[in-house]
């Protein structure tokens, strides 16, 4: 009887499996966060803030946590996209709410225009997460 080589050493599993738990544990804990905001009800906290903030740590932490790279580019690009999630979607509608409450068509044309942004920057925080995580090669030339 001969035996068949699936090609996946115990090694590598054990360690795709190590860094799976610890994407799902870091998910846990990032989707925590913003639901937990909902607590105090502040009038910083939206629903907008908490539904983006939830779509890009899911985005970010299953597609480039498992990806080898320095934990903690990946940790501050993560907060760092919290952060101006936290920015643009609780303390930038309090500014604008003024104007918008008055004119019934700008007020349209911001719900309109504040899921196409936070798209924007939902794709640009994710990429310069996988733009620092990219390895960097530094090659010597010859005089």
């Amino acid at each position: 009887m001969k035996a068949f080589n699936v090609g996946i050493r115990a090694e590598t599993l054990k360690k795709k499996s190590k860094s799976l738990v610890k994407a799902i544990i870091l998910l846990a804990f990032s989707i925590s966060l913003p639901l937990m905001s909902l607590l105090p009800k502040s009038r910083f906290i939206n629903g907008n803030f908490i539904a983006y903030t939830s779509a890009f740590n899911f985005l970010y932490i299953l597609t480039l946590f498992p990806l080898k790279g320095n934990f903690t580019r990946k940790f501050g690009v993560l907060i760092l996209g919290d952060l101006l999630s936290f920015i643009w979607n609780s303390i930038y509608p309090l500014f604008l709410f003024p104007f918008l409450h008055e004119n019934n068509m700008l007020s349209r044309l911001f719900w309109f225009i504040n899921p196409i942004v936070n798209a924007v920057w939902i794709i640009s925080m994710w990429s310069l997460g996988l733009s620092l995580i990219a390895p960097f090669k530094v090659e010597e030339t010859a005089n």
